[in-house]
């Protein structure tokens, strides 16, 4: 049993220990936009960044696992302002919480994708059908190295962006199976999928696949414009689970109006600044009469803007407006509905 907190360094040396000479234990000053600095380990060249609340594993509410998208890192949690806002509330809310990354990224260099087996996804050809497990294995690997045998009672969360949440679609069944790389469970309670359709194929809603049980509450958070995610299948797959007894939610977001301080979230940016951005984009003709936000209008404000910001800045000011958009994007809107829904099936 770990007492995390109290023992940071006893727990960096037993994990080393525990991972033999592949896992090197850092404690490095990583930016973090959230009011804590997560602690950070690398595995095999993988990083794993992680929080864990004082008391025991037994005391906490629960372990939420953040799979990041197909263009993300095991960072994007405590660096993008919608993600850390998650993270916080959960660490609020007492939950531990663990942000690994894909294996793939070991084998090639542009590709971040989580990868399973998936009989409707194609998989290049110059990736081995091995791979295909390998970041299950990795999450079974750290979820028993971090616990133990102690993990196989605790109530475990799955939340994913894009990839990672028909990635954790997928684990919300696999995970509770016994499989032949590990006859240990997950007691996974719940998935929270964000901007994806999930997997049909592992739903049990696939037509040219047997019918699986598929055993998880799911929560889907998605935006109705989200062009890589249609409505209809997530519609279909959340209607699917419902009918066979899986309890589901679909939070959905719609276009937002353009306020004048939201652009203040973002680390750096005044107040000030986030007023003079949206008079520039209402000058500029770029917002509608309700401050709906018009096409092309990152690129009108980057042209036209005086502000001196970082990349990392008008990035987030990027994602801030295809938030508003209702584009395809991880958005902080259902937090307090999401830990409602993870709340409801702890037990």
């Amino acid at each position: 049993m770990f007492c995390h907190r109290k023992r940071l360094v006893s727990l960096s040396l037993l994990l080393l220990a525990l991972f033999g000479s592949t896992l090197q234990a850092q404690f490095v000053a990583e930016e973090t936009i959230l009011p804590f600095r997560p602690d950070h380990l690398t595995v095999d060249g993988l990083d794993v960044y992680y929080h864990f609340p004082s008391g025991t594993p037994a005391e906490w509410t629960g372990i939420l696992y953040f799979f990041h998208g197909g263009k993300g890192t095991a960072r994007s949690g405590f660096q993008k302002v919608e993600m850390a806002a998650l993270l916080g509330d959960a660490v609020e809310q007492g939950y531990a919480i663990i942000c690994p990354e894909s294996t793939i990224r070991r084998h090639h260099s542009e590709w971040r994708n989580w990868v399973f087996p998936e009989p409707d996804r194609p998989w290049p050809a110059a990736f081995p059908t091995a791979w295909k497990n390998s970041d299950e294995i990795f999450i079974r690997r750290l979820h028993d190295h971090f616990f133990g045998t102690d993990g196989d009672s605790l109530p475990v969360f799955l939340v994913g962006h894009s990839s990672g949440g028909r990635f954790a679609s997928a684990m919300g069944l696999l995970l509770r199976q016994p499989r032949p790389f590990s006859k240990r469970t997950l007691n996974v309670r719940a998935v929270a999928v964000f901007a994806n359709t999930g997997s049909r194929a592992y739903f049990g809603n696939h037509p040219d696949r047997p019918h699986r049980d598929y055993p998880t509450p799911v929560l889907f958070n998605h935006a109705a414009n989200d062009p890589l995610n249609p409505v209809e299948e997530i519609e279909d797959n959340a209607r699917h689970l419902h009918l066979s007894g899986v309890p589901v939610q679909l939070n959905r977001s719609e276009r937002q109006p353009l306020r004048a301080d939201r652009m203040a979230r973002i680390v750096g940016i005044s107040y000030v600044q986030s007023r003079q951005i949206y008079r520039i984009l209402r000058q500029g003709g770029y917002l509608s009469a309700d401050s709906l936000v018009r096409p092309r209008a990152f690129d009108y404000l980057r042209a036209t803007s005086t502000h001196r910001l970082s990349r990392a800045q008008w990035r987030e000011i990027d994602r801030q407006l295809n938030v508003l958009n209702a584009g395809h994007s991880f958005m902080s809107d259902f937090n307090a509905s999401t830990f409602r829904f993870f709340a409801a099936h702890r037990d």
